[in-house]
């Protein structure tokens, strides 16, 4: 009997997974997971960062095995940086009466520190609009797979920045003094901030692929369920000109996202926080429904 039964359900999913006619297929799917940008650092710890995408996809197959398709995906990537201790030092100036030109360069100086946690935490987020082209096979008892590239084309980002404890003085030879405590003009000790700025990204191109297996409910509704990834072929973030991670403009502060942002080195220069190319890649389950046709 227990034979039987069994042998009854093989049969059912058997004859509701199978190579498919020629024909068309509209899909809806969302996928979420692994879903970052890649990039590396001497100074603080990266992290990975999960996301998500949904999208609209549309399949012609030729066969009943082999098709060929295209879509559009909204896509999020993330991925953040902590610093365990972070400090800086550099020259710039400030308007000052006491000095004959009016402006008095001086040494600004910077230390990040915390207690309960990252003394600094920056995280990054870039959304993206991908069009895929793709190829896709379909075995007779249900597997499939898909490969091909797509363009990814960012439609926003931004960075938040986060601190426990950040200590701000300044050195000015004129005077021969060091200033640590005048928060009108920006040497204090300041707690518990934040902070969010743009980032900017450029049109880039990854690989593409999935596996999984699907079922028809009936002559044209299917359900997909997979493993996807994809892996960034182009530098996904547009650099500027490098810059000191807090900017000091006259008492305010202005921040530097990490991956434009250098540092004072050992050797009396300045060297950029962050190294490698910034490619974005994502590994994660998708689940799709067709309607076709």
């Amino acid at each position: 009997m227990k034979s039987t039964i069994a042998a009854i359900l093989f049969a059912a999913v058997a004859a509701t997974a199978y190579g498919r006619e020629p024909g068309n297929e509209i899909s809806v799917e969302i996928s979420g997971g692994l879903s970052s940008i890649s990039y590396s650092s001497d100074f603080g710890s990266v992290k990975p960062g999960a996301g998500i995408s949904a999208g609209i996809n549309y399949l012609h197959r030729f066969n009943k095995n082999w098709g060929l398709g295209t879509g559009v995906n909204f896509r999020l990537y993330q991925s953040r940086m902590e610093f365990d201790k972070y400090s800086d030092s550099y020259f710039t100036a400030i308007a000052s009466p006491a000095a004959g030109t009016g402006i008095d360069d001086f040494r600004f100086d910077y230390r990040y520190s915390g207690l309960k946690g990252a003394a600094l935490e920056e995280k990054q987020q870039a959304y993206y609009l991908s069009i895929p082209v793709f190829a896709q096979y379909e075995h007779d008892c249900g597997f499939y797979a898909r490969l091909g590239v797509q363009v990814n084309i960012p439609v926003g980002g931004n960075s938040k920045i986060n601190y426990e404890t950040l200590v701000t003085s300044g050195y000015f030879p004129y005077e021969n003094a060091t200033y640590t405590d005048i928060p009108a003009h920006g040497f204090s000790t300041y707690l518990d901030g934040e902070d969010k700025e743009t980032l900017s990204y450029r049109v880039n191109g990854s690989l593409y692929a999935e596996v999984g297996w699907n079922w028809d409910f009936n002559d044209k509704y299917i359900l997909y369920v997979g493993v996807n990834g994809e892996y960034g072929m182009g530098k996904a973030y547009k650099s500027k000109t490098a810059s000191p991670q807090l900017l000091y403009n006259d008492g305010d502060f202005g921040y530097t996202p990490v991956w434009g942002a250098d540092i004072a080195d050992s050797n009396g220069g300045r060297k950029s926080v962050t190294e490698g190319k910034y490619n974005n890649y994502a590994v994660g389950l998708v689940l799709r429904y067709s309607f076709g046709w």
